[in-house]
């Protein structure tokens, strides 16, 4: 007997419960032509709430174009999170979004620690000729010696700042809610993770499902969206367009989100078919 598969995961996760069967520049620039070693070099960070929750670094500093620079987010001795291809452009640098595993940052107060060595792993020959091929001739508190016993050590830029998170927006704190949800589906027995969980495990389901069939495919394009239906209420959609399959066009998962009682519900088949993966 021959078998037809759906690679359409609305139909295909609708078929598992009824038969119980993730503005960041990137790349150097080139530095300004007449760039000029300043008397006090600066770095002046803050933190951004994305509309899902995640922190972006952004900032100011007169260190050169096309410098690369990381930037990482300090728990004690421990490094949190980091984004290690981060390049100022214009004067101006801004990150990843940085979440806590899968969870929003609470607002609060955090280290960020930015570090920056100065060798052809790191910089590209225009950089080195401007803060030399050691970074000897850069300076200052954000600067230190490798080796400070030697009059030829490599300079680094190691500099620690606390930055306050700012807080969740109503939205946000909207789609934190649909993303670390446990639902039940009526007549299903559901596994115990979260909706966040459920897709990722379906997106591989597909993805397997396509290997069998010679086929690759994915989800793209993936982004989380809230929009205002009441004083307290939400409805969190999450996008994402699936290739490889006859599936055409952005596809549309809906949940509704009340804040005051914190109760998500799904809304469309596909948001039930990621609301409940079975057993």
């Amino acid at each position: 007997m021959r078998c037809r598969y759906l690679f359409s995961v609305g139909v295909l996760g609708y078929a598992l419960l009824t038969f119980g069967c993730q503005s960041h520049e990137s790349g150097p620039s080139s530095p300004p032509k007449r760039y000029i070693l300043p008397a006090e070099f600066l770095l002046e960070p803050s933190a951004e709430r994305g509309p899902e929750g995640e922190i972006f670094f952004v900032g100011s500093t007169n260190l050169p174009d096309g410098m690369e620079i990381r930037v990482e987010i300090l728990d004690g001795p421990r490094v949190a999170g980091q984004d290690s291809g981060l390049f100022i452009k214009g004067g101006r640098f801004r990150s990843s979004g940085f979440t806590s595993g899968k969870k929003p940052y609470s607002p609060g107060k955090y280290k960020a620690h930015f570090l920056s060595h100065f060798n052809n792993l790191w910089q590209t020959p225009d950089i080195l000729a401007l803060v030399g091929q050691r970074g000897e001739k850069l300076h200052g508190k954000m600067f230190v010696r490798t080796d400070p016993d030697v009059v030829d050590s490599p300079v680094i830029l190691d500099y620690t700042q606390v930055i306050t998170f700012p807080p969740l927006s109503p939205g946000s704190h909207a789609i934190a809610l649909v993303k670390t949800a446990k639902l039940t589906v009526p007549g299903q027995t559901c596994a115990a993770q979260s909706v966040e969980q459920n897709i990722d495990q379906m997106e591989k389901l597909v993805k397997t499902l396509g290997v069998l069939a010679n086929k690759s495919i994915s989800y793209q394009s993936k982004r989380w969206t809230a929009e205002a239906t009441g004083e307290n209420s939400y409805t969190v959609t999450f996008h994402f367009v699936e290739t490889g399959t006859a599936a055409t066009g952005e596809q549309h998962a809906m949940w509704s989100v009340d804040l005051g009682t914190r109760r998500v519900k799904y809304l469309n088949l596909l948001a039930k078919s990621f609301s409940c993966v079975p057993e």
